[in-house]
């Protein structure tokens, strides 16, 4: 560089996006270098419900059909509803795990940006 020519100013905040993008990089190829092995399908790792609904009759044909229909039915609901509550804290805990993801990385990104440039000579 000849002494005519001025070099730019530092300023965090240029040098802020790029720097967060390569730390981005970084932790993505360090993620996939990590021993876990990939979801192929992340919904095929959901569990479906294994509970089972009765059969809906036309027609009740007398009073025990009707009762032992309700138990039944009764019994179907308990299992949806454990099933449905299950679903919703799995769905809370990974909220929360991304969530404090989110936080660690913006942590880091606000550290990135305020890396001072090296001292002029």
């Amino acid at each position: 560089m000849n002494g005519s020519a001025k070099s730019p100013e530092f300023s965090p905040v240029r040098w802020a996006r790029p720097l967060a993008g390569v730390a981005l990089l970084a932790l993505n190829l360090g993620a996939l270098a990590q021993d876990n092995a990939p979801v192929a399908d992340a919904a095929a790792a959901v569990p479906k419900a294994s509970c089972s609904a009765p059969a809906v009759p036309e027609q009740f044909r007398d009073d025990g059909a009707q009762i032992r229909f309700v138990e039944r039915a009764r019994t179907y609901e308990a299992c949806m509803q454990a099933f449905i509550e299950a679903r919703r804290r799995d769905a809370a805990a990974h909220t929360e795990a991304g969530n404090a993801a989110a936080g660690e990385f913006n942590a880091f990104a606000a550290a990135v940006a305020e890396i001072q440039p090296p001292p002029t000579q």
